[in-house]
């Protein structure tokens, strides 16, 4: 585990109350972290640590998040609010990485799926910039589930890299939240996969989400063949079904 002290250097609204946020490193060694990995900021008279998925691979000295601040999500709009004033006064922030397991800690040469929920696509931006960076050959899929359009905030990043990179698809889902009920809506990423892919044996799939969600992909895809040691989620390691 590493602690630094980061300049934030923007807090960026990118659409609908999601934030980009641009933290750079100090200069020297960077710490060491693997795609997908996520770190915790500090905050002052918070006991408590914030955590949030690394959106940009490793090896920058610039570190990249999504904070998706809604109103009523009050502990992301004070990290927001506190970010900003970092910004504005010129402030270090205290952090420290990496945490994770969900992450590519090893090469690998087999079909990749990913699946994100909202703001979980930043931990799939990691992996997949990280494998586009090596030039990844094995097909890989991203399936971002959101619940209304405006909840899709980078969809032109991901088309662009669908237009760039031929082993590469993006499937957008978005959520007819009127119409189905909630467990239909937590199926929705795990029944497009299992739609377009017919063999999950030699595939690894990556998961982001809630704990419904993720133990119910997980369920699904191992009814149809996935291996239980080739599903990562970060949800398996602070959550159980209860």
């Amino acid at each position: 585990m590493n602690k630094a002290m980061c300049r934030v250097l923007a807090v960026e609204l990118i659409k609908d109350h999601v934030f980009e946020v641009s933290l750079q490193l100090p200069a020297g060694k960077l710490p060491e972290f693997y795609a997908g990995q996520y770190l915790a900021i500090d905050m002052p008279e918070k006991e408590s640590p914030s955590f949030f998925s690394i959106a940009s691979r490793p090896g920058l000295r610039e570190l990249i998040l999504h904070i998706q601040a809604d109103p009523h999500l009050s502990s992301a709009v004070e990290v927001v609010e506190y970010l900003q004033c970092c910004v504005e006064n010129q402030q270090t922030l205290s952090l420290s990485l990496p945490y994770g397991k969900a992450c590519l800690a090893k090469v690998l040469n087999q079909p990749l799926i990913l699946m994100a929920a909202g703001t979980g696509f930043a931990q799939m931006k990691s992996i997949l910039e990280q494998l586009f960076s090596q030039n990844y050959q094995a097909p890989i899929s991203l399936y971002w589930g959101v619940r209304k359009e405006e909840d899709m905030y980078l969809r032109e990043l991901a088309e662009q890299w669908q237009a760039e990179h031929s082993n590469f698809e993006f499937r957008p889902l978005i959520a007819d939240i009127e119409n189905i009920d909630a467990n239909a809506h937590h199926n929705q990423l795990s029944d497009a996969v299992l739609a377009d892919h017919q063999e999950l044996e030699h595939s690894l799939v990556f998961v982001s989400g809630s704990p419904k969600l993720v133990f119910s992909a997980m369920d699904a895809l191992l009814d149809a063949g996935l291996s239980e040691a080739n599903f990562y989620s970060d949800v398996l390691e602070y959550a159980t079904r209860d």
